[in-house]
């Protein structure tokens, strides 16, 4: 099946309205009370036969992470008709959201989802910190970072494992 990714304009506004509402289970005061304000420039839609069959939406933000100031992008409104699930669209459509939140200079994304299944196969999703022990382990760009709180023992190592952490990452980022 091939799909045409791109934004949605305000004569689509309905289809994906109603995407949502059928893939979401949203009750119709939903899409009467919210519909008409969702903000189509934050979605991307998957276009097939010229209809609108999946839809997610990105929301651009400042948060304090790692010590710094960064912008972020929160990935949401992700649905996708069940007659077109399993064909690879959601991820096509969040991709596309990630890709532009990077464009416009967000480095961290976040997705909270109601389901976890549809996310655990995307090769391009991050894998979620795991606890491993007494501790976490977190994927970078640069590799596992293991972060063992037991035998940390105190703030002083947490932060040295957290700098370990940002050069590496920073080491594997593309230089601008």
């Amino acid at each position: 099946m091939t799909a045409k990714i791109r934004p949605p304009i305000e004569d689509e506004r309905t289809q994906v309205i109603d995407v949502l509402r059928t893939s979401l289970n949203f009750p119709r005061s939903w899409a009467e009370e919210r519909g008409a304000t969702t903000p189509l420039v934050d979605h991307r839609c998957a276009y097939v036969d010229g209809r609108i069959v999946a839809t997610a939406a990105g929301y651009r933000f400042r948060q304090w992470f790692g010590g710094r100031d960064l912008m972020m992008s929160g990935v949401y409104a992700v649905a996708t008709l069940p007659e077109h699930r399993g064909a690879g669209l959601g991820s096509e459509v969040v991709l596309g959201v990630l890709r532009d939140a990077r464009d416009e200079g967000a480095s961290v994304s976040a997705l909270y989802p109601a389901v976890l299944r549809p996310y655990r196969k995307g090769a391009a999703m991050a894998d979620p910190v795991r606890r491993e022990g007494s501790g976490l382990v977190i994927p970078t760009q640069a590799g596992e970072v293991k972060v063992d709180f037991q035998s940390a023992g105190n703030f002083a190592v947490v932060q040295a494992k957290r700098r370990t952490w940002r050069l590496k990452t920073d080491q594997a980022r593309p230089k601008r």
